[in-house]
């Protein structure tokens, strides 16, 4: 007979090896999910590798318990662990190990032992980040200013002023004195770089803002650490005691400010992408938009609302998505603030016809349509266009929350690229070095309005993007495009990616805002913001 404690043993494997089995497995890497904690820069980017030292962030699937989880690195020199700091159901935080091993990587994750599926990460000695409040590593730093209180709005800084920012990243060059560039202008007064003890993985940057930094609520914010360009982060300037405010009342006023207000759109552009082999095609296109909100000066957090300040750039990276690219109008959607109710569709009323802005089914209090022209894709049939110069009436026609009111808008002479001549040889793309910088030149209908400047591209195997964003008054005609602007945008393969080619371009815009105050008063409305655009643009190559 067997002895008892054997036969507990042998009757105890089956559930042993149940149980083993129904233990919670690893959590999963979402693609691409190792990002820089501050920055979330795509790891495809040239700043998207982690840092030695530095606190990252792993999007996953399925994090289920917290205890019992490990990190470990792993390339051909070895390997080592690094417990994690947080966790959430979506997204771990680690400290990248001062000792991490350089280069090429797997990043794997553990549970009670058990190894998931292993993810790339590239290890550095440095690349930095600076952290965004809305945790997307664009818009408003992560920012105090000399009084400890945080930068924002209805609290700006001053040129001349101490500031302190928050990132991760600058690992082994903590020594090193980085660049600091706000508003274009370089930081010549840098007290302080050092890691935070309380904060893992953070590091702060203590500076004085240069005497002369352009005032703005927006104006654009990021570091060079051993020639690597961070992300671009705001600041908001004023020479004034309190609240930013821009110096010629343009866009970010226009679309953040306080109070219940109507923002319409109406666009005019001529397009040339790279659909196929055969080269650039033309795609004239006509759009309308509108919208109606009830906000606070802090709830503008699209990035249309956050333009930069005349003669500045900023920039922005991430995955992009083919719905973003096929409603482009999309940018001025506002992130929070509550939406009101206008009535049914909108009626714009031009020289000879009219056409509709159709209510979304989707969200309260947004209207758009396809006025005209041939879209990139066959989603729709192509129309004639309809925006020509002339004077437009546009009627809303009143809901729950907004009277019934009528405005006019006057759609002005497009825009002309005149250098480089991308604009008049169809069958080519513009080249540009982005170490070199690139200088473009217009002639616009108004000399009043403002031009905004967009390049960007797209890495073709992760889908990462970035994107520059740079403002000028139209009456200048020209605009230089430094290097630290063009950093992050991935640089154009040998052979094109079929996929990618169509999102590889640069844009000018000449924008006229024509706020009106109807009279009388529209119940429920406090003001309306209407932007007439009229853009050009084509391929190009990122060397």
């Amino acid at each position: 007979m067997l002895p008892i404690r054997l036969i507990f043993a042998l009757t105890a494997i089956p559930w042993l090896v149940s149980a083993q089995g129904n233990l919670p497995a690893p959590p999963a890497i979402r693609t691409g999910g190792i990002v820089n904690a501050a920055s979330r820069m795509p790891s495809e980017l040239p700043a998207g590798a982690i840092a030695q030292g530095s606190l990252f962030a792993i999007r996953v699937f399925r994090v289920g318990p917290k205890n019992g989880l490990k990190i470990r690195i792993t390339n051909k020199a070895g390997s080592l662990e690094t417990p994690l700091v947080s966790a959430t159901d979506e997204e771990i935080e680690a400290v990248m190990p001062d000792n991490a091993p350089l280069g090429t990587a797997e990043l794997t994750i553990l549970r009670n032992g058990k190894a998931g599926q292993p993810a790339p990460v590239r290890v550095v000695r440095s690349s930095f980040g600076i952290f965004s409040r809305n945790k997307l590593g664009w818009g408003l730093g992560e920012i105090l200013n000399a009084d400890g209180q945080p930068n924002t709005n209805v609290h700006a800084a001053a040129p001349g002023e101490r500031v302190t920012i928050f990132g991760a990243g600058l690992g082994a060059e903590r020594s090193a004195r980085p660049e600091i560039l706000v508003g274009g202008r370089r930081v010549t007064k840098i007290l302080q770089a050092a890691e935070i003890p309380a904060r893992p993985g953070v590091d702060q940057i203590e500076f004085t803002l240069p005497a002369d930094t352009p005032e703005g609520c927006y104006v654009p914010l990021r570091l060079r650490v051993a020639k690597i360009v961070s992300n671009t982060v705001t600041v908001a300037v004023s020479r004034h005691t309190g609240a930013c405010r821009e110096a010629d009342h343009w866009i970010p006023p226009a679309t953040s400010q306080s109070g219940a207000a109507a923002l319409l759109a109406f666009v005019s552009a001529n397009l040339r992408l790279k659909l196929g082999p055969i080269g650039p095609s033309a795609f004239p296109i006509d759009a309308a938009y509108a919208s109606f909100d009830a906000g606070s000066p802090e709830t503008g957090t699209n990035l249309f609302s956050l333009s930069p300040p005349v003669g500045t750039c900023t920039t922005y990276a991430g995955a992009w998505q083919v719905s973003s690219f096929l409603s482009p109008l999309k940018v001025l959607e506002l992130d929070s603030g509550h939406p009101l109710d206008a009535g049914p569709n909108i009626v714009l009323q031009g020289p000879s016809e009219s056409r509709t802005l159709m209510k979304s089914s989707r969200r309260l209090g947004r209207y758009s349509a396809f006025l005209g022209g041939i879209l990139p894709l066959p989603i729709r049939p192509p129309r004639p266009l309809f925006l020509t110069p002339g004077m437009y009436r546009i009627t809303i026609p009143g809901g729950k929350d907004v009277g019934a009111f009528q405005i006019s808008a006057e759609v002005p002479q497009p825009i002309t690229w005149t250098a480089p001549a991308q604009a008049t040889a169809p069958a080519q793309a513009e080249a540009v070095d982005r170490a070199k910088g690139v200088t473009l030149e217009w002639r616009a209908a108004n000399p009043a309005d403002r031009v905004l400047i967009a390049a960007m591209n797209m890495d073709p195997h992760g889908g990462a993007t970035g994107v520059c964003l740079c403002a000028e008054n139209a009456a200048a005609g020209s605009f230089v495009i430094l290097p630290d602007a063009l950093a992050n945008i991935p640089s154009t393969p040998a052979v094109p990616s079929p996929a990618a080619e169509p999102f590889s371009l640069m844009l000018i815009a000449e924008l006229s805002v024509q706020s009106q105050t109807p009279t009388p008063a529209v119940r429920g409305l406090g003001s309306v913001w209407l932007f007439v655009a009229s853009v050009v643009g084509g391929p190009t190559i990122f060397h």
